[in-house]
């Protein structure tokens, strides 16, 4: 009759240490590709405001403050808080013409990171320290 062995303690030590190693290479990645998901909510809400906000543009000689002001309904998302329409003077180039904070209820690591767009459709991140903001930003 065959005896039946059970799994020892050093060869569960043994996976538990080799678990812990994948752990550690693997979820810091697995984080920062999770903010970069989150942080396109920020991006396609900022990429509809400068669409509107050219539009609003071309109907008015100006760009305006006020969301109430352009055609679209601007819902605070799930990441982000309310956009904020800079009073800028367009000139299709570099000024700022809106920008969008990540809101802290829901942001475990990252800090606060505001989101900015340009006349031109850059799309650039604001962060203190700098390297808060995610990756391609």
């Amino acid at each position: 009759m065959k005896e039946v062995r059970g799994v020892t303690v050093l060869e569960l030590l043994f996976v538990m240490v080799v678990i812990a190693i994948l752990v550690a290479i693997v979820g810091p990645r697995f984080f920062k590709a999770a903010e970069r998901a989150r942080a396109t909510e920020g991006v396609r809400i900022l990429g509809t405001i400068r669409r509107v906000e050219i539009r609003y543009y071309s109907e008015h000689g100006y760009l305006t403050t006020n969301l109430d002001d352009l055609d679209i309904d601007v819902k605070g998302g799930i990441f982000f808080n309310l956009p904020v329409l800079k009073n800028v003077t367009y000139t299709g180039g570099n000024e700022v013409i809106a920008s969008i904070t990540r809101n802290s209820n829901t942001n475990t690591g990252y800090g606060a990171y505001v989101l900015s767009i340009r006349g031109n459709g850059e799309i650039f991140c604001n962060a203190t320290p700098p390297n808060k903001c995610p990756v391609g930003f």
